[in-house]
C-alpha cells in the first residue's frame, strides 16, 4: 500500500532547502510591478493565491504563466527534461456524521504539478496568445510613462492607514505594531539605508495590523500572550507578515532584499521555526495573501480571453 504523501511537509521541505542554500524565498528583486508580474494559472488566467503564489512567485522564471503537463501538450509544447513545481488546492465537500447524520464541511489538500511557460517550448501561435492574454488581463505600463515606485508605495500605505484609522508614529529604533492600541511605530526614514527598506518594513507592520479583530481577525488583539501555543501562533503571525509584505512589495515594485538584518541569524531563525512547524508556511501564505489584498484594496479581476477567438471567457475558476 502506497504511503500517504505529506503535502505540508513537502512544501516546508522545499522552503527549508532554499533557506539552507542561502536563498530567502520571500525576498527578491522585482523586475516589474503590479498584477502583470503575478504568477497565474494557464487554465483560468487568474493569479495564484496563498501558498501557490509563494511557490511560483519565487521560481527563477520571468514569465507569469504556469501550465499543467496536459495543458502544455494540448498547445503543442514539449517538456522534455523539465522539472515541475508543486502547487496545491483545497477540495471542500460535505461529510455526513454517522451518529448525528449532520453534514459538516471537510477539506482535503491536493497537489498538482505545473510548469512555467518558459519550460514548455511552445509554438509561436501559443506564445503570441499568452502575450495577448496578459496584455488584456494586466496591461503593461507605457514605455514613455515614468512609474514612481516610492510615490505609489507611499500612497498605498497612507490610503490603508487612513481607511482603517490606524495611527502611525515615527520614533525610536524599533518597528512594531501595537494591537491593543491599533498603532504602528516606525523609526524615522533617515534611519534606513534605503527607502525601499523602509516600505518593506512598514508593510510588514501593516500586514500585522490586518490581523486585528475589526479586520481579518487573526486574534492579534484578543488572544492570550502566554503559553507554548502562543509561541507557535506568534511564529506563524511573523511569517504572515514576512510573506504578506513580500506580496505587497511584488505588486508595488519594492525591493525587499535591502534591509538592515543580520542575514545569517535571520535564516537560522526561520529554519528553526519551519522545522518545528510543518504547517507554518502553507497556513501563513494563505493568511498573507488575504492580508496583502486587504492592504492593497485590490479590486475584482478582469475577464480572460479564449485561445482561438480572443474573446472574453466566462465562468472560470482559479486553479
Amino acid at each position: 500500500m502506497k504511503n500517504k504523501r505529506d503535502i505540508y511537509q513537502e512544501i516546508t521541505n522545499s522552503i527549508i532547502a532554499s533557506l539552507e542554500a542561502g536563498t530567502i524565498p520571500w525576498k527578491k528583486p522585482w523586475a516589474c510591478c503590479g498584477e502583470r508580474g503575478l504568477p497565474r494559472s494557464g487554465a483560468t488566467g487568474k493569479p495564484y493565491s496563498g501558498i501557490n503564489n509563494l511557490l511560483t512567485l519565487f521560481a527563477p522564471y520571468d514569465s507569469p504563466w504556469w501550465l499543467t503537463f496536459k495543458q502544455c501538450k494540448e498547445l503543442g509544447g514539449n517538456l522534455k527534461g523539465q522539472k515541475g513545481t508543486m502547487i496545491t488546492k483545497w477540495l471542500v465537500f460535505d461529510e455526513t456524521e454517522k451518529d448525528s447524520k449532520e453534514k459538516n464541511k471537510r477539506a482535503i489538500l491536493r497537489h498538482f504539478v505545473v510548469f512555467n511557460l518558459e519550460q514548455c517550448s511552445l509554438p509561436d501561435k501559443a506564445l503570441a496568445w499568452f502575450a495577448k492574454r496578459l496584455d488584456k488581463l494586466a496591461p503593461a505600463i507605457p514605455a514613455d510613462k515614468v512609474f514612481d515606485i516610492l510615490g505609489n508605495a507611499e500612497k498605498v500605505s497612507s490610503d490603508y492607514l487612513q481607511r482603517e484609522n490606524i495611527e502611525l508614529n515615527h520614533k525610536g529604533d524599533s518597528a512594531f505594531y501595537a494591537p491593543l492600541e491599533d498603532r504602528i511605530v516606525m523609526p524615522n526614514r533617515n534611519q534606513f539605508d534605503h527607502s525601499h527598506s523602509y516600505f518593506a518594513v512598514l508593510f510588514h507592520e501593516e500586514v500585522h495590523s490586518t490581523g486585528h479583530s475589526t479586520r481579518l481577525n487573526r486574534g492579534n488583539d484578543t488572544r492570550s500572550r502566554s503559553g507554548s501555543d502562543e509561541v507557535q501562533v506568534y511564529s506563524r503571525e511573523e511569517l504572515v507578515a514576512e510573506i504578506g509584505s513580500s506580496f505587497i512589495c511584488g505588486m508595488l515594485g519594492i525591493d525587499n532584499r535591502v534591509t538592515n538584518m543580520n542575514r545569517d541569524a535571520y535564516i537560522a531563525g526561520w529554519l528553526k521555526k519551519l522545522k518545528d512547524d510543518k504547517k507554518a508556511v502553507a497556513l501563513a501564505s494563505s493568511a498573507a495573501g488575504k492580508a496583502s489584498d486587504f492592504v492593497l484594496n485590490i479590486a475584482p479581476r478582469e475577464g480572460d480571453i479564449d485561445f482561438e477567438s480572443g474573446d472574453a471567457a466566462e465562468g472560470d475558476t482559479n486553479g
